[in-house]
């Protein structure tokens, strides 16, 4: 089946070949989302000796993973890729362009995560989660 590409809230998800160097093409059919990535941040309390106040200091910041549902086309190579590195554990990289007016965009690496829905109107839906999995930058 054939999916007419929609817009995912302006933003363009895309996938990376895996080449050197990387090249990334855009993954059609997303949409309902997408959510992600956040930035959580891991706290700890502590306290001087002798004072009864306490602060707190980030000790980590952990990724939020970035979701959204996919129009499965199984003709679509990005949507086969997809599937099958959620299959076979596969870390993919990724690049989100925003729809501020700088473009802006963010580059990370993750593992996949596809769970499969077939739809009351007959649409194939793959549910997809990015685990993040090293840094994210910005530019």
């Amino acid at each position: 089946m054939t999916v007419a590409v929609t817009a995912a809230h302006g933003v363009v998800i895309k996938l990376g070949n895996g080449a050197t160097p990387e090249v990334f093409s855009a993954i059609d059919g997303v949409h309902n989302g997408p959510n992600g990535p956040g930035f959580a941040p891991q706290m700890i309390s502590a306290r001087h000796h002798g004072s009864n106040d306490t602060f707190m200091k980030v000790s980590t910041v952990d990724k939020t993973p970035v979701s959204f549902d996919l129009y499965y086309d199984s003709g679509d190579t990005n949507h086969a890729a997809l599937v099958l590195a959620a299959k076979d554990g596969a870390k993919k990289n990724f690049e989100m362009v925003l729809t501020d007016t700088g473009a802006e965009k963010y580059a990370f690496g993750a593992f996949i995560q596809a769970s499969y829905t077939g739809q009351v109107d007959g649409f194939n839906v793959y549910s997809i989660q990015l685990n993040i999995d090293g840094a994210i930058t910005i530019s």
